[in-house]
């Protein structure tokens, strides 16, 4: 199972995910005509079963996700993903230093940079 998603707009409410090849390159094709949101690429990863406690309107799993944005090798701003209250944002001291450390290793071996 892959989720697919725009280069710019993650469009979690139609949720974005395949389950074979054929839907992976049929939500391939749909996303890169939305031009303004997709910017002609799309991003497919593998889905993965993260921890969560609340579901989205349609039901797609708000998973324990965060965002780090990284500059010149630097952690400039990291945090949860979803909005609103949820127990899973806080990170332990271990947890933290783990997805920090993730995180610039998975920047440096990024195949695509601007």
């Amino acid at each position: 199972m892959f989720g697919v998603s725009g280069r710019i707009v993650k469009l979690r409410l139609l949720s974005c995910v395949a389950n074979n090849l054929e839907e992976l390159v049929t939500l391939t094709e749909w996303l890169l005509k939305l031009k303004y949101s997709s910017r002609g690429r799309a991003i497919a990863r593998k889905f993965v079963n993260l921890r969560s406690q609340r579901l989205a309107p349609n039901g797609f799993p708000m998973g324990r996700e965060y965002r780090v944005f990284i500059y010149n090798k630097r952690v400039l701003e990291y945090g949860y993903y979803w909005d609103g209250n949820d127990e899973l944002s806080q990170l332990s001291q271990q947890e933290e230093k783990e997805v920090l450390n993730l995180a610039s290793l998975a920047s440096q071996c990024s195949l695509y940079r601007n």
